[in-house]
């Protein structure tokens, strides 16, 4: 019996491939949820995840169509290769593994997972995005930059898109920090909305229609009032015209315009270097809060300080929050942020290298390397009509270079620091993907079932991941009402979606608070084992996380497992030297334990950390006291 046959046209799957990528981009940019842990990153990551897996999918159906594997050779692949074999090498070394594969929690962006991802966007993206294709896909980009750019002006002056979507009011009252200060859009923070336009800008500037949507980006950005954002626009700028104009005189005209827009916006609404000539007053001035420039200084010592005891492969892929601890400067305990939590390094960089090692830092440099080249390459090969659009993306990828010295690449960034060199790729292919039609056996039909069956799959376990972030963002909100039952609920049903470490500590937290008001004695007993033992286990499996671990600590001390709580804490000050909170909490431990002595050793090892640390000289006074 003849075997049964369909038919499949290639160009319905290339079709599909490019709405994907545009939705992709769209995701990036404007993806955010407040009723998630993280608005704005944990969503967008989400949505990289979830193309990527389809497009890898539609690939595989492609190959088993076709009968043969597609691929199209290109100078980054080995590169790109090399760069995800050091990040693995990395994470299977790494000192907290699954914050290694899935980012820091509450960052997410930079975990080996997201790596692969933005790797396999590339790759499919030069298989089956020609320049048609991706001449649509810049004209999203400049429409996600004309409409974030609006969102952030009207940010400035009062009036954000995100709280008339979250509370319907035309105000900023729905954002804890002033946008009104500093705009970031659909973004979460101004720096990261900095870096993006700094990328998306240069492509205005290759546009026809280039003045307005100019002024609107131009504009978003100087409400960012990011430092770097100014800077890499600086150079993006020299990048684009100075090449533009010493080769093709005729752009001299358009450098002319460009400048004087830059320099009429910058008078108007000033820089964080300049004054706005329509500013109502002075800019607050925050007494006590440190410089970012010292910051950054002291955080970056203490990176190099990593780097350079584990300079080979690095603490593991995004493990910096653990990692930095153990060479903190002490310097960082008299700054305004001594208590922050830094799960970056401020410097892409330093980032890569303390994380990663020198490993994995001269890859990331080869692979930046080889970009640069493919870019140059493509345009000297494309035609004059397109000459332009290559300068932009060179422009943008070097922008982002410069912004990434004093931050760190997030999910809107990041797809496009691995997307421009397939663009340019694609823009210089001139063939557009021939149509095909082919027969589909049934056992190629099987095959390709089973394949979308995968596919199914893996968006449920996304969607399962995502809703256990719901859960427990829900069961956070319920914790900080009081609403200790319902708040339990959704934390537990978050664990059996996801185990995440940091559901379990607070599920821990829940469970001591149900304990320590509870009349029953029974169930103040069952739910104080509970809780203990929650707390056990996340120190025993995170050994290297210091904030879950301190969170453990505080269930001991509530509980009053006091001497569980010291001997945790002086554990910790293996991996936290500097952290003058440890010594502090066990100097609590040690005075509830009326071992006075060993109290006030303690909180004086607190105070020579840190000197103005008033909690610890109040203990201390009151201890001295007692004498």
């Amino acid at each position: 019996m003849a075997a049964a046959k369909k038919k499949l046209s290639t160009m319905r799957l290339d079709r599909l491939v490019a709405f994907i990528y545009n939705m992709i981009i769209l995701g990036s940019v404007f993806a955010f949820f407040p009723l998630t842990s993280e608005v704005f990153e944990f969503n967008k990551i989400i949505i990289v995840y979830t193309g990527a897996l389809v497009l890898t999918g539609i690939w595989i159906i492609d190959m088993f169509i076709q009968g043969h594997f597609i691929w199209r050779k290109t100078l980054l692949d080995y590169p790109l290769l090399l760069f995800l074999l050091t990040q693995t090498i990395s994470t299977l070394f790494s000192i907290d593994q699954r914050t290694s594969i899935l980012g820091y929690y509450s960052r997410f962006n930079g975990g080996l997972l997201s790596l692969f991802s933005y790797a396999l966007l590339y790759w499919v993206y030069t298989i089956y995005m020609d320049r048609e294709k991706t001449i649509k896909l810049i004209k999203i980009l400049l429409l996600s930059l004309g409409f974030t750019s609006v969102w952030a002006i009207g940010e400035r002056f009062g009036i954000s898109i995100s709280c008339i979507l979250i509370n319907f009011q035309a105000n900023t009252s729905c954002w804890a920090q002033n946008v009104t200060e500093r705009a970031f859009a659909s973004f979460g923070q101004p720096n990261w909305l900095a870096a993006w336009i700094v990328m998306t800008i240069p492509l205005v500037w290759s546009s026809k229609r280039k003045g307005l949507l100019f002024m609107l980006g131009f504009s978003a950005l100087l409400f960012t009032k990011s430092r770097s954002g100014l800077l890499g626009f600086l150079i993006s700028s020299l990048t684009y015209w100075i090449p533009l104009c010493f080769l093709l005189k005729k752009y001299q005209k358009s450098l002319l315009t460009f400048v004087l827009l830059s320099a009429g916006l910058i008078i108007i609404f000033g820089t964080p270097y300049t004054k706005s000539i329509v500013s109502s007053g002075s800019e607050t001035v925050v007494e006590g809060v440190t410089e970012s420039a010292d910051l950054r200084r002291i955080v970056w010592k203490g990176a190099i300080d990593t780097w350079t005891h584990n300079s080979f492969i690095g603490s593991g892929v995004e493990t910096f929050a653990y990692s930095y601890f153990q060479y903190r400067p002490i310097e960082h305990n008299f700054t305004s942020e001594w208590n922050f939590i830094y799960n970056k390094a401020h410097n892409e960089y330093l980032n890569y290298a303390a994380t990663t090692g020198t490993l994995g830092i001269g890859a990331y440099f080869v692979l930046i390397l080889f970009t640069l080249r493919i870019l140059y390459q493509q345009y000297n090969s494309a035609g004059s009509n397109y000459k332009t659009t290559m300068v932009a993306l060179i422009a943008g990828y070097t922008g982002l270079l410069v912004t990434n010295l004093f931050g760190f690449s997030v999910v809107p960034t990041s797809l496009l620091f691995f997307l421009y060199p397939a663009i340019a790729i694609a823009l210089s292919n001139k063939v557009t993907n021939k149509i095909a039609q082919h027969d589909l056996s049934n056992i190629r039909t099987t095959i390709l079932l089973l394949v979308i069956l995968c596919i199914g799959v893996g968006i449920s376990l996304l969607g399962a991941y995502w809703y256990a972030d719901y859960q427990y963002a829900q069961g956070m909100g319920l914790f900080t009402r009081g609403k200790l039952r319902e708040a339990q609920q959704k934390i537990e049903n978050a664990i059996l979606l996801n185990p995440q470490p940091d559901y379990s500590i607070e599920l821990s937290q829940i469970y001591k608070e149900i304990a320590l008001s509870s009349p029953n004695s029974l169930e103040k007993s069952t739910y104080t084992q509970k809780a203990i033992l929650i707390a056990q286990n996340t120190i025993t499996e995170n050994t290297f996380n210091i904030k879950l671990t301190k969170g453990a600590t505080e269930v001991y001390h509530d509980l009053e497992y006091y001497q569980q709580e010291i001997e945790t804490l002086n554990k910790l000050s293996q991996y936290a030297p500097t952290d003058p909170q440890i010594p502090y909490r066990i100097g609590l431990a040690y005075r509830q334990l009326q071992q006075k002595d060993k109290a006030l050793l303690f909180l004086s090892i607190a105070i020579s950390l840190k000197p103005n640390y008033d909690h610890a000289r109040e203990q201390y006074k009151l201890l001295k006291e007692m004498e």
